[in-house]
This record gives structure tokens, C-alpha cells and sequence, in this order.
């Protein structure tokens, strides 16, 4: 059973932040941790052809309240396992409020 809260689940969000430069200049960065309350997680399944073999991937749509910055390079804990962000977010917009309505990503599994 996932751990939520009334209205969803909560999810973690792994960022990376730039906390200072090395002696070549480079940035170098940690990961933070921002828990999301009231999100809501979907299954979905894509299908790619690798090698000649059709293979299917499965993996989570997850949809947060709006206000937060998620990238590719970013990550989500839920149900005690971590997964990468696929692509660039979506940004939803209530038409009826002219208000932003949430955010969505497709997350899958890391593994290894």
C-alpha cells in the first residue's frame, strides 16, 4: 500500500543543486529532497523496437499540484523505489480559472 494522504500520494522529488565549483570551475552538485503531497501516480506502457525485438517498458504517469521545476535529470521516490524522469514536463492549465492545474511526468523504474 503507497502512503498518501487524503486527496493522493506523496512522492519525493530528487533534484540536483548546484552548491559550489571545484578547483576547475565546474559546478558541483547534491541531491535534494522535496517531499510532493496530494499526487496522483498512473501505470502506462510504452513499446519500442531494440535490436529487431519489440520490447514493452512500463513505467508511471505522475501527476504533482503545480510550482515545481522537475527536469529529465531529475528523479521520484515512491513505494520505496527511485525512478528517473523520461522527458520534459508538462505544464496543465485550468482553462476555466486561467490558473496553472498541475503538473505531468513519465517516470520508470531504475534498475541495477
Amino acid at each position: 500500500m503507497i502512503a498518501g494522504v487524503a486527496f493522493g500520494v506523496t512522492v519525493t522529488w530528487l533534484h540536483r543543486e548546484v552548491t559550489g565549483q571545484d578547483a576547475h570551475g565546474n559546478d558541483v552538485t547534491t541531491w535534494t529532497e522535496t517531499d510532493i503531497d496530494n499526487c496522483v501516480l498512473a501505470p502506462r506502457a510504452t513499446f519500442e523496437d531494440v535490436q529487431g525485438r519489440d520490447m514493452a517498458i512500463f513505467g508511471l504517469t505522475l501527476y504533482t499540484p503545480p510550482g515545481y521545476d522537475m527536469q529529465p535529470a531529475d528523479r521520484i521516490r515512491v513505494t520505496g523505489k527511485t525512478y528517473e524522469i523520461d522527458g520534459p514536463r508538462a505544464d496543465w492549465y485550468n482553462p476555466l480559472t486561467a490558473g496553472q492545474g498541475g503538473i505531468q511526468v513519465s517516470i520508470s523504474y531504475i534498475t541495477g
